[in-house]
């Protein structure tokens, strides 16, 4: 993982669970530390609050903690199994209004780390709720895209076209179904007025909540290839981002970080990458 501060970035390392801190404009690198011993235990995503670094565990039972100004690692446990569901295996995790939000796996709780006293709270409510509606178990479908309006975080579900969206202030949820033609969905954005969508299928979804508008668009740029990676992933696109006027799309099991013009719906080729590449992480500066 990659969070940027004060002009540097710091680069979590799966392989060998190590913290660097990297200077774009001097190109130095320093070693922060290792963040677990024990490499049986996994540690993959990471966001920052107040000058701290939040390291949430894949496999593992701690959260751990580094503070960037004073250079030392801490911990802070997350708890075992409640109520049937795993504290562990998240893969995901972001910073609103000093809380760390935890997102993991199937079988994993929804959590809130309060981090001006260092409480935990469970979160996982709608998740035995989608288990009875959807009659499977509920995971989070997305691989890094979190998209936050207002005091609400949308996010891909594991089930064909549907969102949560959910409330922070209130904890209060709803699940949203997004569309006709079947899209396992993974990447969320919104512009101020649309929800951008894209998923396992080769298309690109435009979405209004207020009136369920739904539009379609398929004008991938020439030379488009997408499904042809010998990879675990179906999803054409691993996060969305908007800039400017443009949505940009990182890819996954394809083959191009594409634009499409917010107003006119045109597609862009921005880069081409090898079959052989996967991109893995895409962040603004």
């Amino acid at each position: 993982d990659i969070v940027c501060y004060n002009g540097k970035m710091f680069i979590l390392t799966r392989d060998t669970q190590s913290l660097f801190e990297y200077c774009p404009k001097s190109g130095k690198v320093k070693l922060c530390g290792t963040v677990t011993s024990n490499f049986d235990q996994l540690y993959i995503s990471m966001a920052l609050c107040n000058s701290k670094l939040y390291i949430v565990p894949y496999n593992a039972d701690e959260i751990s903690i580094y503070d960037i100004e004073m250079e030392a690692f801490e911990r802070l446990p997350v708890g075992q199994l409640q109520h049937g569901l795993l504290r562990r295996h998240y893969h995901l995790c972001f910073n609103y209004k000093d809380n760390i939000y935890l997102m993991g796996s199937s079988g994993s709780a929804m959590l809130c780390l309060d981090v001006a006293n260092s409480k935990i709270k469970d979160m996982s409510r709608w998740i035995h709720e989608f288990a009875e509606k959807y009659c499977h178990e509920a995971a989070v479908s997305t691989h890094m895209n979190i998209c936050i309006v207002e005091d609400c975080f949308w996010v891909a579900l594991n089930s064909d076209n549907v969102l949560l969206q959910y409330n922070m202030q209130t904890d209060e949820y709803k699940f949203w179904n997004v569309g006709t033609r079947r899209i396992q969905y993974v990447t969320v954005s919104f512009d101020g007025d649309y929800f951008w969508l894209s998923g396992d299928q080769r298309f690109i979804v435009r979405w209004k909540k207020e009136n369920n508008e739904v539009k379609e668009y398929d004008g991938f740029p020439d030379g488009f290839e997408c499904g042809n990676k010998k990879i675990g992933w179906k999803e054409l696109f691993l996060c969305s981002h908007l800039w400017n006027d443009n949505l940009y799309f990182a890819p996954l099991n394809s083959n191009m970080v594409i634009s499409i013009n917010r107003t006119s719906g045109e597609m862009e080729c921005v880069a081409r990458i090898e079959e052989s590449q996967i991109c893995l992480k895409m962040i603004k500066m």
